[in-house]
């Protein structure tokens, strides 16, 4: 094998979107050795330079995430340095289909898992600070349209709340939805099947779904009926919300603190 032979055969595999598997068994090579390594490298290479174009085929979005994200013979940092990388291309931002495929991945890997929960911090060590906090606006921003879109049904967002808040997504570091009992029980074939989006959202006791907003310096907690949102300082927000992602149930008594909140909004007219 010459130097050149890992370049070449993923010139090949890219042409035919060739499975790295069909072509171990084919050459008999295992995959666990340094020439199928150099192969992935050159292929994943290859992917960016064209996911950096204008256009390209739309079959390369699954390819490179079955083959290459996937692979699971890959060294971790590696791994970890091509989910940085994929996150902070421009098509993640721009190219709806790609970002479903990769957030996707990402969210039912057990590699690495939802960013925003505790217990997958630890997998997070080695991703780019700028890739986590991109992936985390897209996400918020995925919870602001769910939490719109299919809980609040029975109220016309006629104060325009939702592009309201999506105006503030690049200043979003983490949200949670928060679902009470009869949003949970209605909206439970949607949660199954969106299974690994869903996992960090959150419960409520009180009469209304609720979903918080961490800004960092202040928390928005938003509720999907009629009256108003609260906001919280920095200082409270450490006070109360501290462990956002608990596992305890929050109520109306927790969540609603107008003696604590910095503003309490109505929304009435210009809100």
């Amino acid at each position: 094998l010459s130097p050149q032979a890992p370049g070449k055969a993923a010139s090949n595999f890219l042409g035919q979107l060739m499975p790295i598997a069909s072509f171990t068994k084919e050459w008999g090579i295992n995959e666990q050795t340094a020439f199928t390594t150099a192969i992935i490298a050159a292929i994943s290479g290859m992917c960016f330079d064209l996911f950096d174009r204008t256009k390209f085929d739309k079959s390369l979005i699954s390819y490179f995430v079955t083959n290459i994200l996937e692979w699971k013979n890959a060294d971790l940092s590696d791994y970890k340095n091509r989910i940085s990388r994929t996150v902070l291309l421009d098509t993640f931002k721009t190219n709806e289909a790609f970002q479903e495929v990769v957030i996707g991945h990402i969210l039912g890997d057990p590699r690495l898992g939802d960013p925003r929960l505790p217990s997958n911090s630890k997998n997070w060590v080695g991703v780019s600070d700028d890739a986590q906090a991109r992936l985390r606006q897209f996400l918020s921003r995925a919870d602001i349209v769910f939490f719109f879109d299919q809980v609040m049904t029975e109220y016309d967002d006629r104060h325009g709340r939702k592009e309201f808040w999506l105006r503030y997504i690049p200043s979003v570091i983490q949200s949670r939805p928060l679902l009470n009992r009869n949003d949970r029980i209605r909206l439970q074939g949607v949660l199954r099947r969106e299974a690994n989006k869903t996992m960090h959202f959150g419960t409520t006791r009180g009469q209304q779904s609720a979903f918080m907003l961490d800004f960092g310096s202040i928390l928005v907690i938003e509720f999907n009926g009629v009256g108003a949102c609260y906001v919280y300082g920095e200082q409270n927000r450490r006070k109360f919300f501290k462990d956002m992602y608990t596992n305890r149930e929050y109520d109306d008594d927790s969540l609603k603190k107008p003696y604590y909140a910095e503003e309490r909004m109505t929304h009435r007219g210009e809100w």
